[in-house]
Formats: C-alpha cells, structure tokens, sequence
C-alpha cells in the first residue's frame, strides 16, 4: 500500500461539518475536533453555517417589492423574500468561502 495524505484543511473540515448539517447528522464532535485540530484559530473564527446565515439575515436590508428569484411580492431581504432567502444565504456564503480558498491559494504562489 502507498503511503497517502490524510490531513485536511480547516477549509475542508469545514465543508465536511456543513454536508453534514445539510443532511441533518450531528456535527458537535467535528466542531470539537475542528477546535482542537486549530487552537491558534480563535474561538470567533469558527462560525457555523446556521450562524453565518443568521449575520448576513441580520445585515440583509429589508424592503419590499419582488423577489428577484421566484418573483414573490411582499417583504424582502436583500432583495429575495423569505422563502428564498436560505439558499440565496448559503449560495452567498459558499462564494465567500470560495473566494478565501482561491485568495489563500494565490498567496502559496
């Protein structure tokens, strides 16, 4: 057998807690690990998915008018109504996150 690489990035651990919030497993043992595989990180680095979809509801400006995704009139948030909002919110932090991986890529060149 050759030899293979088994450590992961805080990046890719926390991507594998949100697949499994996504499907509805408990999370709270890699959470601990997560922790304590980065205790340089600081404690507020570490956000979950649930608590960064609450900050960006909680920065989203609220109007009203049409959802720019379904086409829904009433109240918005950034723009989509409260249907839409959770998967705009995660699609948002996804790209986020996207971003930081291709930022902290570009700065190991």
């Amino acid at each position: 057998m050759g030899n293979y690489n088994t450590r992961l990035t805080k990046e890719e651990v926390l991507g594998i807690i949100d697949n499994y919030r996504t499907h509805g497993r408990d999370t709270t043992e890699l959470e601990k690990a997560l922790q304590e595989a980065f205790p340089s990180i600081p404690e507020n680095e570490t956000f979950s998915v649930d608590e960064m979809i609450a900050e960006l509801r909680k920065k989203s400006p609220v109007t009203e008018g049409s959802c720019c995704t379904c086409g829904t009139e009433g109240t918005l948030l950034n723009g989509v109504c409260e249907t839409c909002f959770l998967s705009w919110a995660t699609k948002v932090i996804e790209d986020n996150i996207a971003k930081i991986k291709r930022n902290k890529q570009r700065e190991k060149f």
